[in-house]
């Protein structure tokens, strides 16, 4: 009963750790979806942690988000965690694909499942399937609108790549025949190939032909190792052999390096045949390092830089070779290009480099394909070349008698044409002369007439230039004039903000972030101190009636509560009353700083002429007065207003704070039991429609003394990075919960370097308002 316990609350915490993680979500059965951005990563280097390690609340940190399209590791003895959420949206079976053959083991959790544990890889029983395919398959047995948390567990002692992809049972089953058909045509391209330079072999007793069709053989082998094909039929009861697969690449490379040597005669070239040979006393020794120590990852990698070694030798061995008139050595060479191109797309993709496709996926059949094919043109072009020099011998000799006749003959013929060759090239370049020397003299003349078209227009240009220095002169004049009034009306702009000792005359310490776009800004924030007013809780019959009456005549929804007064009386306090406002008008610079000039002085006679400060009722007088001043039913302006208005009451005997708050467009913070609490009021904004009779409404707040307020317009928000990513008013609330403890003074520092931190060298896309309120 106690492990049972112990297991829901690992539960309970495992679900809501992830709960900030991204949700793959499952809404169209006829395409998969590669998951890779969207699973989160745990390295672990000792292999020590069990699931249920795992799901406990203390490790869930340990997990850090993948932004490659494929998850590579390289060579690695770390045991890897994957976590990733799927919600399904049909009525679909879906399935996750592995599509990688050579992964000694994989094992899935479904969190709300774990007795049901599902086991892959070619180190594990084949019984453990839930396919009887060459690569793990999983059915995921995520039921519609089920949210499921799964956790993934991968090791392997090879290079550890996880192509991972969601999709239904019937695409799976669709793509995995589609690359059977691929496959089976691959191999009975290679087996074609071997079969009749076998019988080559059998013909004419050339060793390196012998050489050829084995290494064929053993690229056969390997390709079907790494496919899974092996485990799948041959070897699933002999998982000592899966775990040493990796000589077989090894044994191609050596088989590769010995046919090398004897097709391009390399005992000819003492240099290059020793380089050959030390490449082939280095794969012997990681041949013998592989079966020692079980294929380490330092031996994995040493190979990896002898195989590109190896490739760039042999590339170049047969380039050389070629340029000294081996014409064999042409069709070698460019099935060389095929072998290098794919090692090195094979490491790059290994590595997470290169992205996961078609091309990727099968470069090493594709190249190998291709090496096979040339090869087999170089041997058929060896075999040509040796019979072509046996004729060329035989008509050398034949040739040789004829030639030593003629020879006399033709040097005399040959010195009579070549002396008549040169008299007639004499008299031609005399000719020549005559003809350059009257070209030189038409030349001299064009000389002098273009020169003086150039001091023409040499008279011109500078008159040009003095006339561009006036224009110019005269522009920075009205720049200089422009620019300080603009400057100017800055300080008048910043003559409406609310004065420093007001506001910490009513709170007990704020900060305020005001950064413009440009010079002036289209943001403002507004303050004004009401007058103070008693808190009875007992009224007369005519007074509520009279209130009652009121309520009638205005189309704005007030608390009932008003009129729902106790009887008793009981002792009045002093309630001190104050209005602060964030507001985000239409546009930045110039313009927005009108809007903000407008905006500003409609408040000032709605709140302060007019005595009005009911949120909601604010809003609804400042939304009708918008477009009215505007002319906006005329249709002749659409600008508006972000807005958010909150009007505090403070009752200092009971050390409680009252907030009425009402926005349009526009969202607040506050902090409440040391958690950060978004309100945000309606959708539309002020202004830039004829509709005057918006309705808004005034949510009501209660909190105590010391707690935080917070309005931001939404440039903070909005401020994108280099990456196009904007901050997000979610991160924004949670660098809110980081900082709202601290001191106001050390909150504006966090949250200037955070927006640095993030914005880099992107410029400022919108005007910038933050204000941090200590009640």
């Amino acid at each position: 009963m106690q492990h049972k316990t112990l297991l829901f609350i690992l539960l309970l915490f495992s679900n809501h750790v992830v709960l900030g993680q991204e949700i793959i979500m499952l809404e169209n059965s006829k395409y998969g979806v590669n998951i890779a951005k969207s699973i989160t990563v745990f390295e672990d280097k000792n292999a020590n942690f069990r699931i249920e390690q795992i799901l406990q609340p203390e490790n869930q940190h340990l997990f850090k988000p993948n932004d490659k399209e494929v998850i590579s590791f390289g060579s690695s003895r770390s045991v890897f965690w994957f976590r990733f959420q799927v919600q399904n949206k049909t009525t679909e079976e879906y399935g996750l694909e592995i599509e990688r053959g050579t992964i000694d083991s994989v094992f899935l959790y479904e969190v709300s499942n774990l007795t049901n544990v599902k086991k892959n890889g070619n180190m594990l029983s084949k019984e453990n399937r839930d396919y009887d395919i060459n690569y793990p398959i999983f059915n995921l047995n995520a039921p519609k609108d089920s949210l499921k948390t799964y956790y993934l567990r991968v090791a392997s002692n090879k290079t550890i790549i996880v192509p991972t992809l969601i999709a239904s049972k019937a695409v799976l089953l669709q793509r995995y025949g589609e690359k059977n058909i691929g496959q089976g045509i691959y191999f009975g391209c290679l087996l074609f190939v071997g079969l009749y330079n076998l019988f080559i072999f059998f013909s004419i007793k050339e060793k390196y032909y012998l050489y050829y069709v084995l290494y064929v053989v053993f690229v056969i082998t390997l390709i079907a190792v790494q496919g899974g094909f092996v485990y799948q039929y041959f070897t699933y009861n002999f998982l000592l052999f899966n775990q040493y697969s990796t000589i077989i690449y090894l044994l191609s490379l050596i088989l590769y390096l010995v046919f090398s040597i004897q097709f391009l005669d390399l005992h000819k070239f003492k240099i290059l045949k020793n380089i050959h040979l030390s490449l082939l006393g280095i794969y012997v020794i990681l041949f013998l390092l592989f079966v020692a120590f079980a294929v380490p990852p330092f031996a994995v990698n040493a190979l990896r830089l002898c195989v590109l070694a190896h490739t760039i030798t042999t590339f170049s061995t047969a380039i050389y070779r070629f340029r000294l008139g081996y014409k064999p050595a042409k069709y070698f060479m460019i099935s060389c290009s095929g072998l290098f191109l794919s090692v090195i797309v094979t490491s790059f993709r290994d590595f997470g480099l290169f992205p996961p496709n078609f091309f990727t996926n099968n470069i090493f059949q594709i190249g190998s394909a291709w090496e096979m094919l040339f090869l087999s043109f170089a041997l058929a072009d060896k075999i040509n070349q040796l019979q072509a020099e046996k004729r060329q011998a035989e008509a050398l000799i034949l040739q040789a008698t004829s030639e030593n006749a003629k020879l006399v003959q033709e040097q005399n013929k040959m010195l009579e044409q070549r002396v008549q060759e040169r008299t007639t090239q004499l008299q031609a370049a005399y000719s020549e002369i005559e003809v350059q020397n009257e070209e030189l003299r038409q030349q001299q003349e064009e000389l002098l007439t273009t020169n003086e078209a150039l001091e023409k227009q040499k008279l011109q240009i500078h008159e040009q230039k003095e006339q561009l220095e006036t224009t110019f002169l005269a522009l920075k004049r009205t720049s200089d004039r422009l620019d300080s009034s603009i400057r100017y009306a800055k300080q008048i702009q910043e003559v409406i903000l609310p004065e420093n000792d007001s506001l910490t005359a009513f709170f007990a310490d704020f900060f305020a972030i005001y950064l413009p776009k440009d010079i002036v800004s289209g943001d403002f924030y507004w303050f004004k101190k009401l007058p103070n007013k008693q808190q009875v809780e007992k009224i007369s019959e005519s007074d509520k009636k009279m209130l009652a009456s009121i309520k009638q005549k205005i189309n704005f929804d007030f608390e009932d509560d008003l009129l729902d007064l106790n009887e008793e009386t009981k002792q009045a306090a002093v309630i001190e009353r104050a209005i602060f406002i964030a507001a985000d008008c239409t546009g930045h610079g110039v313009p927005g700083a009108f809007m903000t000039m407008i905006g500003n002085t409609l408040l000032h006679e709605i709140i302060i002429n007019s005595n009005t400060t009911e949120p909601a009722k604010i809003l609804k007088m400042l939304n009708a007065s918008i477009i009215n001043v505007l002319r906006q039913d005329e249709g002749k302006n659409t600008d508006g207003i972000d807005i958010s208005v909150v009007l505090f009451e403070q009752n200092k005997q009971q050390e409680t704070v009252t907030l009425h708050f009402a926005a349009a467009k526009s969202t607040i913070f506050y902090s409440k039991d040391g958690e950060i609490v978004k309100i945000s009021g309606n959708r539309s904004f002020l202004g830039g429609t004829t509709d005057k009779n918006k309705d808004f409404k005034t949510q009501i707040v209660h909190l105590k003394k010391g707690e935080r307020v917070y309005f931001a317009t939404d440039g903070f928000a909005d401020q994108n990075n280099t990456a196009r990513e904007s901050f997000s008013l979610v991160k924004f609330k949670n660098l809110l919960q980081e900082v709202h403890k601290q001191a106001l003074k050390s909150q504006r520092e966090t949250i200037l370097a955070a927006l640095q931190n993030h914005q880099q060298t992107e410029t400022q896309r919108d005007d910038i308002t933050v204000v941090g309120l200590l009640l």
